[in-house]
């Protein structure tokens, strides 16, 4: 499946079409697949830091603090239980959540169906050079205005760009994120795609239909 995608240069200029043929594989979205992705990477970042003790766990409290008959208080066996204070807690969060698992692959494929889908639904340009003139966000801010509507979008870059989207960052509208941190909570949001060329090449290759 053969797409075109804008092309612009960094003063804002459109450029010749990029084309790109999909390859089969990504022509389609295997929505399984992507929540099967997205329920496990969500697994991954929401973790329980929560913890507590329970009164097996809780150091201290082996002797009885007295004996059980004869005192005319309530009985007890241990300082540590849950009912005294410094005691242990009962049901609570324990911090052993079992971390799930996707094969690598199955994780790859799914990422790229999404940016495959993204691209043919036309919500993707790509920049030549993200290397202003001038570092400034006034300047970054009259780029975007002119290639794209005013709305929420990520800009994708290459690991070794971080130097060239200082200029980006303080846009509010914009998020900056590297192809080597894009996530598919990131991709499914529904915000337009702003490529460096960069990127692009590096997500085409595999997107690209092999002759």
């Amino acid at each position: 499946m053969k797409v075109k995608i804008p092309y612009f240069n960094n003063q804002g200029e459109k450029l010749e079409d990029l084309s790109l043929d999909i390859s089969d594989n990504f022509a389609k979205l295997n929505t399984k697949l992507v929540s099967q992705a997205v329920y496990v990477e969500a697994s991954r970042i929401n973790q329980k830091a929560g913890q507590t003790k329970t009164r097996a766990q809780v150091k201290g409290g082996g002797k009885k603090p007295w004996r059980q008959k004869g005192t005319g208080r309530a009985r007890a066996g241990s300082i540590r239980s849950p009912l005294w204070r410094g005691g242990g807690v009962i049901f609570g969060p324990s911090n052993n959540v079992k971390k799930l698992d996707l094969p690598q692959k199955m994780r790859k494929m799914a990422k790229l169906q999404v940016i495959s889908k993204i691209i043919r639904e036309k919500q993707v340009v790509v920049l030549d050079n993200l290397k202003l003139n001038k570092e400034k966000t006034k300047e970054a801010v009259k780029l975007l205005t002119k290639i794209i509507p005013l709305r929420q979008a990520i800009l994708v870059f290459d690991d070794d760009e971080v130097e060239n989207i200082i200029a980006f960052r303080n846009i509010p509208l914009l998020e900056c994120i590297s192809l080597s941190h894009l996530t598919l909570r990131d991709l499914i949001a529904g915000r337009f795609l702003i490529f460096s060329q960069k990127s692009f090449e590096k997500i085409a290759k595999y997107l690209r239909k092999n002759d």
